[in-house]
């Protein structure tokens, strides 16, 4: 297993960098009241964690944050206190990438946001928006020393997971100004074949919108033809072979949630970065967009054939998905294995079971809460490919999260 990922406080984090001293020192430099600046650094923690948390949903913005963050950890020399790191950045003597990481990827967004925090707490605008560049750099530091060695999907997965509750801290004038960030609303991918409702709207369309819907006129044109040309060319192998074997019937009744099963995708980052990102932003979605029960296809854990341990790869997402569970602490899910139909189907019941007694292990083991995982494994039931082929047999040797309660 990869190191244990935690899923920390960091408005505590940050908030422990900012004593009394550096507000009073703020408010000195920006030329402000105290009592105002305080008010501005109370909610321009959230906000800034919120803006970070908008700032991964692109993939630009995830591997930009993820650049800086390898950097602070090559950097050869003793750390700077978070309060320095406040201090420099609202002065303009900051020469990192993290004090103008919200004007890099957010734009006019970050003024947008800026504006909020000067209304909310009655500072200026140029005030407030040297002050929110100045503590990214601390909440960058403080992402930095709590994630771990995550990828950049992972940074995303784990800084969206908490995103709920930042909100929630904001007062209603500050989370207006994030209720449509552009380009950042729509969900990641979920696992192939699931038909699941989103859980946010997808993106406006910007004005890079005509060489894409050229292209798709394209392929709407010509792909047809290659098909038709394909089908025609393989009809007569197929009536010679016959009849390709249906998939096996379930051996029980399916339930609501069964019914959006998908197969195991290859075990790729990307792959485990869209499923924990698909996740944790349907555990931060209000109730209201989110319902339950709702099925997560992990990708392929790499168990050998007859194994229950999971290949180093399969650990990391479940180092990942344990992340999440951690920063949503109400959630409990239960953990369904499947294999294929090879073998006896009593023994394919019982291997089922144990890789999900293993995967549940691995979870609490990361630090997730065991009195809220339940396991079950249905071994050959349900498959989601047919059984006659080596991929359709890798889909159907699957894991499932389901999210029973949010």
């Amino acid at each position: 297993m990869s190191s244990t990922t935690t899923a920390p406080n960091l408005i505590n984090a940050i908030e422990g960098q900012i004593p009394p001293d550096t507000v009073r020192a703020l408010a000195s430099r920006l030329g402000e009241d105290r009592e105002r600046t305080a008010v501005a650094v109370s909610t321009g923690i959230p906000s800034v964690l919120a803006a970070l948390s908008d700032v991964v949903l692109s993939e630009t913005g995830a591997d930009y944050l993820k650049e800086i963050i390898d950097e602070k950890r090559e950097h050869v020399g003793p750390p700077v206190e978070g309060s320095q790191v406040l201090l420099d950045a609202t002065s303009g003597n900051d020469q990192g990438h993290e004090a103008t990481l919200l004007d890099d990827e957010l734009g006019q967004r970050a003024w947008s946001i800026s504006d909020a925090v000067a209304q909310s707490s009655g500072i200026r605008r140029e005030s407030a928006h040297r002050l929110l560049g100045g503590m990214a750099s601390v909440a960058v530091n403080a992402v930095a020393e709590s994630a771990g060695n995550l990828s950049a999907g992972g940074l995303r997965s784990f800084l969206n997971a908490q995103r709920r509750d930042w909100m929630n801290r904001l007062p209603r004038s500050i989370a207006s100004a994030f209720e449509t960030p552009p380009g950042a609303l729509a969900v990641a991918p979920a696992p192939l074949g699931v038909d699941e409702p989103r859980v946010f709207a997808p993106p406006a369309m910007r004005r890079t919108w005509i060489l894409p819907i050229l292209l798709a006129l394209a392929l709407f044109l010509f792909v047809p033809l290659i098909r038709g040309a394909r089908r025609s060319a393989e009809l007569p192998a197929s009536n010679a072979r016959g009849a390709a074997p249906a998939v096996e019937p379930a051996d029980e009744p399916r339930r609501v949630a069964d019914l959006r099963a998908a197969p195991a995708r290859a075990d790729t980052p990307a792959a485990r970065d869209d499923m924990v990102s698909a996740l944790a932003m349907f555990l931060s979605a209000p109730a209201t967009e989110a319902t339950t029960p709702r099925r997560f296809t992990m990708p392929s854990l790499g168990f050998e054939a007859g194994g229950v341990e999971p290949s180093s790869a399969g650990g990391e997402t479940i180092n990942q998905v344990s992340a999440v569970l951690q920063a949503h602490p109400s959630a409990a899910v239960r953990i369904e294995s499947f294999t294929d139909n090879v073998g006896r189907p009593e023994d394919n019941l019982e291997l089922s079971r144990r890789r999900s007694e293993v995967v549940k292990a691995l979870l609490v083991e990361d630090g997730a809460d065991a009195t809220r995982i339940e396991v079950g494994g249905l071994g050959q039931q349900r498959p989601v490919a047919r059984n006659d082929t080596e991929e359709g047999r890798r889909q159907n040797q699957r894991t499932d999260l389901v999210v029973t309660q949010r």
